[in-house]
């Protein structure tokens, strides 16, 4: 399978787009500031609440439709891909088996990697905004929005060399902002994180709930939930300054849990 980087004899633009916050800002970048043809990939992982997201991603587009007609002829059907038809890359794989020994570096990363390699596609655009944990350790070996090559120790340029990064200049106060700015926000509060609903809402214990709260948008969170987070956020914090010592013991464990079960 091998996607064009054409409409028409236009450029297009591929998009990694969960629904989520950042991923939604930057598709609405695209199509109404700088009026480009996206191509929205998604792939679909199991464990993860993907009738939500689907339904999500659905709900934007019929908004962006209704509220911008111009879109129509910008925004390209989902191009949906099962994570259990990717076909493991065995540069990849080491790569990402060395480096996550090193920095704090998600499976989601080489497997989206491994996508564009199998489709050959180069410089997918990333959600990946200033505060993510990626962006953390990853900016010295950028230039612009790209990994750079001459900068990079291998196992990173093996899997990040496949992505464009839009977005590190933005927290998501920012996107907050210009969101409001230009009669974005009822697109953008449709966007869907939590990992583990209750009867449809946010819960308020999952990663993706104390992350929306530690970035300063707890006002996504219904109050019951906002509550929840805030009363988590002293572990959520103890757990990611002792994210190098979870190759052991009973972090090892901890951790092998909650992958499994994301």
């Amino acid at each position: 399978m091998k996607l064009s980087y054409k409409h028409n004899e236009q450029e297009v633009i591929n998009l990694f787009w969960s629904g989520g916050w950042d991923s939604t800002f930057r598709l609405l970048q695209l199509l109404l500031e700088e009026k480009k043809i996206v191509q929205p990939h998604y792939i679909i992982w199991s464990g993860e609440t993907i009738g939500e997201t689907i339904e999500a991603m659905q709900k934007i587009r019929a908004k962006i439709f209704l509220d911008f007609p111009e879109a129509h002829k910008l925004l390209l059907p989902i191009n949906y891909f099962d994570n259990f038809g990717l076909i493991e890359n065995k540069t990849i794989s080491n790569a990402f088996d060395k480096l996550e020994k090193k920095h704090r570096v998600g499976i989601q990363h080489a497997k989206l990697a491994q996508f564009c390699d199998q489709i050959n596609l180069n410089y997918v655009e990333q959600g990946t905004e200033k505060n993510s944990h990626s962006h953390q350790w990853l900016k010295e070996y950028m230039s612009g929005y790209v990994v750079d090559k001459e900068k990079s120790p291998k196992i990173v340029y093996d899997i990040f060399k496949y992505f464009r990064f839009p977005l590190v200049e933005y927290e998501k106060k920012d996107m907050d902002k210009i969101s409001i700015e230009n009669k974005w926000e009822d697109i953008m509060y449709m966007t869907w994180f939590c990992r583990r609903p209750i009867n449809g809402k946010p819960c308020g214990f999952c990663g993706n709930c104390t992350d929306t709260l530690l970035h300063g948008m707890g006002k996504r969170l219904p109050l019951r939930a906002r509550i929840i987070a805030y009363l988590q956020l002293p572990f959520r914090k103890w757990w990611r300054n002792n994210y190098q010592k979870q190759d052991t013991g009973i972090f090892k464990f901890v951790r092998y849990m909650l992958r499994n079960k994301a």
